[in-house]
């Protein structure tokens, strides 16, 4: 979803919010937001461009968690 603002300066800037999937963690619904577009089109190109990422690549979610001990063993 593409939506228009308007800085202080009154200068129009355009964001987007995307799904991405649900997360399997918790269960909940996945956005992303970007924001900082100086027209329409090139917010809908970035969001097209992570929505086909999301596609190819499967949920969008930063990498998981690793404990100490597994560095640890990873090291030795």
């Amino acid at each position: 979803m593409i939506k228009q603002y308007k800085l202080n300066d009154g200068t129009v800037r355009y964001s987007y919010i995307a799904y991405v999937g649900t997360d399997p963690i918790t269960g909940k619904e996945k956005r992303v937001r970007k924001s900082g577009f100086k027209t329409q089109k090139e917010a809908r190109i970035a969001e097209s461009k992570l929505l086909l990422k999301v596609e190819h690549d499967g949920f969008f979610d930063k990498p998981d968690r690793i404990t100490f001990e597994e560095v640890y063993k990873i090291w030795l």
